[in-house]
């Protein structure tokens, strides 16, 4: 047929619903007393892995270990506060 077109008819999947697990995080992160300290922290950790390991970018292999580290370290030496970080909360998990 001239001038007909032909239309690409897409059958709709159902894919099986997948539960994902869900990290632990260390309980002073949802501790409203806490929320400064860990938000300076955060700050301090971020300048900190600029200097010390510059090109490094936020998403980048490496990058939440040596800020996960240096929040650790800043929340112990300057505000008392033993800290979590998810790869310590969560051992069966991988992380950069």
């Amino acid at each position: 047929m001239v001038g007909s077109i032909m239309r690409n008819k897409r059958k709709k999947v159902e894919l099986p619903k997948v539960e994902l697990p869900t990290l632990k995080r260390d309980a002073i992160e949802d501790d409203p007393v806490y929320q400064i300290f860990l938000s300076l922290a955060d700050d301090a950790a971020a300048v900190e892995v600029k200097r010390d390991h510059p090109g490094l970018e936020p998403g980048w292999m490496f990058y939440g270990y040596y800020f996960d580290t240096a929040k650790k370290r800043i929340l112990k030496e300057r505000y008392g506060i033993d800290w979590k970080t998810v790869a310590e909360m969560n051992p069966e998990w991988d992380f950069d």
